[in-house]
């Protein structure tokens, strides 16, 4: 589209690439594709003027210059990776690979009425779980418990079969493949966008690339809202090294 042509109208579509900046190693991940809700670009300044106090023009401007200021950014992803999640905790993504593994003949301190933790117990194969008394003798049938196999946690209910005290669990855990987040512990996050854009009135492509964004969570996250949920995050487009802008529109 040359400078001078015009278009109909403006009403884009686009997909979003995305690579995230891993801090520790000084280098972009992968190009991941997501489908986003909103990609805003405003480019504020401040006006700069000179006022007349002239007896012929007072009070209207002599000189009138808008002075740049930081390009503001928001973005809102309606899909999830590892980097967008740990972005919007605020937090570190690292991947978890945890292999099977045999608990045996594990001491744990029954609490009737009350939950209790399963020391290593995370991720069971509630097939396998074995819950003996202190001695290893007596063997309790799995009525008389209840265990949450993805927390690793045994219940035993008030006036039962068991006892407060220690009982002998023998179990083994599934293996794990996934993210790990931990909350908190980031709150700048920096990525590189590229969309690949069309402008649905005339067809015609569009193309904007951010070498530099950096990016926080700006919303609270409702895990129990009962509605689909966006991540929503705001920040800066930056000049980053052999860039003259913080963003390039082709159209």
């Amino acid at each position: 589209m040359a400078q001078n042509d015009i278009a109909s109208g403006l009403l884009f579509a686009g997909t979003l690439y995305a690579q995230a900046y891993d801090p520790v190693t000084g280098l972009y991940g992968a190009y991941q594709r997501y489908e986003v809700d909103k990609f805003e670009i405003t480019t504020p300044s401040d006006k700069l003027q000179k006022i007349s106090k002239s007896r012929e023009s007072f009070g209207q401007a002599k000189n009138t210059y808008f002075v740049a200021k930081p390009v503001d950014f928001s973005i809102t992803f309606d899909e999830l990776s590892g980097d967008i999640f740990a972005a919007m905790l605020s937090g570190v993504a690292s991947d978890v690979n945890d292999a099977s593994a045999a608990l045996a003949n594990l001491p744990v301190t029954v609490v009737p009425g009350a939950w209790v933790e399963i020391p290593g117990g995370e991720n069971l194969d509630l097939n396998t779980v074995v819950v003996k008394d202190a001695t290893g003798t007596t063997t309790y049938s799995d009525d008389k418990y209840e265990i949450n196999e993805r927390l690793g946690m045994i219940y035993v209910p008030a006036g039962g079969a068991i006892a407060a005290g220690s009982v002998k669990i023998s179990a083994s855990t599934l293996a794990f493949e996934g993210t790990k987040i931990e909350g908190a512990q980031r709150y700048a996050h920096v990525m590189r966008y590229k969309l690949d854009g069309i402008n649905l009135l005339d067809r015609r492509d569009m193309t904007l690339f951010a070498p530099r964004a950096v990016v926080s969570s700006n919303t609270a996250q409702d895990w129990l809202s009962g509605k689909l949920a966006s991540v929503a995050l705001t920040g800066n487009l930056e000049v980053t090294d052999g860039y003259a802008s913080p963003f390039v529109l082709k159209y």
